[in-house]
């Protein structure tokens, strides 16, 4: 899962030289990244064969936000040029959040599975 992002981070850098004038705000970009997590997740987990590190993959997604291919990667590109690039920020904040969802859920989890026990019980 790290990889694709690697990949798609470094294609991103590579061919960032596109024309789009759209800028993702980060605190969106940090939304989009959670949801690429959790689609790579899914399809090395339940599509093992799927091509997840295509262009058309993340298509969805972004189109979800508002956003193209290219307005993704014009913002990373933006991003790079600076002294003190958020890349890293947004990929950590993406992470930090999909481990606090993980926490509640994995709580509901437990109340339910106790909720569970006593009617079975009864």
């Amino acid at each position: 899962m790290k990889k694709i992002l690697f990949c798609v981070l470094s294609l991103t850098l590579l061919f960032g030289c596109g024309q789009s004038k759209k800028f993702i705000p980060e605190k969106t970009l940090v939304s989009i990244v959670e949801d690429i997590y959790i689609s790579n997740s899914y399809a090395n987990n339940f599509q093992p064969d799927l091509l997840s590190d295509t262009v058309n993959y993340y298509e969805p997604i972004l189109k979800k936000y508002g956003y193209t291919f290219d307005d993704f990667r014009y913002t990373f590109y933006k991003m790079s040029l600076r002294k003190s690039s958020r890349v890293s920020w947004i990929v950590s904040a993406a992470i930090d959040s999909l481990n606090r969802q993980f926490a509640g859920l994995k709580y509901y989890k437990k109340m339910y599975e106790t909720i569970e026990r006593g009617f079975i019980e009864e």
